[in-house]
């Protein structure tokens, strides 16, 4: 334990007791340690708070209490540790946010908070920290984006992994072109992985495992590499095909491709699946209900006239002769068949009603049905996924009847729009229905 007389050694400059069984508190009276330029205390059972009063030690260059009970939250005070090269102060229960008073350490060589409580974003004031060599802030609670600005450091180990970071990573981490150790693991990113990361030429570890990217470069040309790690993500073949000479990689699950839909067509239409996955070398098999299809191994597969007996949960296997040990699914396609709802006849409509398009999933167009019974103003919208208003197919006063309106899949300004789910929107008079559908290409 701590004795407060440790304040009478105010000659003192160097202070190690690490690896020793020390407990208690730090006293506030080590402030008094004002030619202190060392202060090693790590690997014992202190407890409570970091006290204020360590930003009075003005001359220390080293401050480390990793690796003991430490609680509470840092102390602005450490803002004024202008000298400091070495901060580390993990592996404690310190909590709260990191204050901005830290990225006011300009000579700061290596920052290390992980396995803590912090929480809340890294600031950008992060590019204050030119001499910044390494930033190891994992195992911890921190949110937000990565800053642009920590382009500005001089990096060599970003170790960011097992928070809840997200967003893109900014193309400014190009830059850091010294990195060893790329850690982003267990996160919430997406995106794509800059390609500017092909200039970490003396990477030696690399993960982006946990995470929700969609793009990876090669990094093949980079010959330092040891480890490479990227799977749980949503990368395709094209992604892994040219790195998967680098040793340790692993690349294997990842998240299955495209959009989950249900479906409802009418017998005698046409029905056609398809699958988007970049990649080479890419063999594909459609599945239904989880049995092959025969002959169904391109990246489309069309039923013409369809049946009651096609019904059933349609998925694509794909699989890569260079990639051998990942294999991917499309998201599955639940497809319901039903005779046609509607009987043509002489007589009018006795209700409003709106019909399921066909077909349904469609490429390039689609017919959409309504009855009438009385005249009424008539409104038909096409709204994309997002609730943006994307087609008016129909604006005008109506007769009673049945009517059968064509969408060739194009916006109001004539510009084809992308795949995807859509929603189509009947107003008449009081009525309103709206009805999904999916454009497939």
């Amino acid at each position: 334990m701590f004795s407060s007389e440790i304040g009478n050694l105010g000659s003192l400059l160097h202070l190690s007791l690490s690896n020793n069984q020390l407990n208690g508190e730090i006293p506030d009276e080590i402030g008094a340690l004002i030619s202190l330029n060392n202060l090693q205390l790590q690997d014992n059972n202190l407890t409570g708070p970091i006290p204020k009063e360590i930003g009075n030690l003005s001359n220390l260059i080293i401050l480390w209490l990793f690796s003991n009970q430490l609680s509470g939250t840092l102390p602005v005070e450490l803002g004024r540790l202008s000298n400091v090269t070495q901060l580390n102060l993990s592996s404690n229960q310190l909590t709260g946010t990191i204050p901005d008073s830290l990225w006011r350490l300009v000579n700061l060589l290596e920052l290390q908070l992980n396995n803590n409580l912090f929480e809340g974003n890294l600031s950008p004031q992060i590019g204050n920290l030119t001499q910044l060599r390494r930033l190891q802030l994992q195992f911890n609670q921190l949110s937000g984006s990565i800053p642009v600005e920590i382009g500005d450091t001089m990096l060599f180990d970003l170790s960011l992994q097992n928070n809840t970071f997200d967003g893109t990573i900014p193309q400014s981490v190009a830059n850091l072109t010294d990195m060893l150790m790329f850690d982003l693991s267990s996160n919430n990113f997406s995106g794509d992985v800059p390609t500017g990361i092909t200039a970490f030429n003396q990477l030696q570890f690399c993960s982006i495992a946990n995470n929700a990217f969609s793009g990876f470069p090669d990094l093949s040309g980079i010959t330092t590499i040891t480890d490479l790690n990227v799977q749980n993500n949503r990368l395709t073949f094209e992604d892994l095909e040219p790195n998967v000479g680098i040793n340790n990689f692993t690349y294997t699950p990842q998240d299955n491709v495209g959009i989950a839909v249900d479906t409802t067509v009418a017998t005698g239409t046409n029905l056609t699946f398809s699958v988007s996955v970049g990649g080479s070398s890419n063999v594909y098999q459609w599945l239904k209900d989880g049995i092959e299809v025969s002959g169904a191994n391109q990246s489309s597969y069309s039923i013409n006239n369809v049946t009651l007996s096609d019904s059933g949960l349609y998925q694509c296997r794909i699989t890569n002769t260079i990639v051998s040990d990942l294999t991917l699914y499309s998201r599955g396609t639940a497809v319901s068949i039903e005779t046609p709802s509607r009987v043509t006849t002489n007589s009018l409509p006795s209700h409003f009603a709106l019909y399921q398009n066909y077909p349904n999933p469609f490429n390039p167009e689609t017919t959409l049905s309504y009855d009438l019974p009385s005249q009424v103003d008539v409104q038909l919208f096409i709204f994309d996924a997002l609730g943006r208003k994307v087609r008016t197919l129909v604006a005008e006063k109506q007769n009673p009847g049945s009517y059968n309106v064509l969408w060739d899949g194009r916006s109001d300004d004539g510009s084809v729009t992308a795949s995807g789910l859509y929603f189509y929107r009947l107003v008449a008079g009081e009525f309103r229905r709206t009805a999904k559908m999916l454009l497939i290409k």
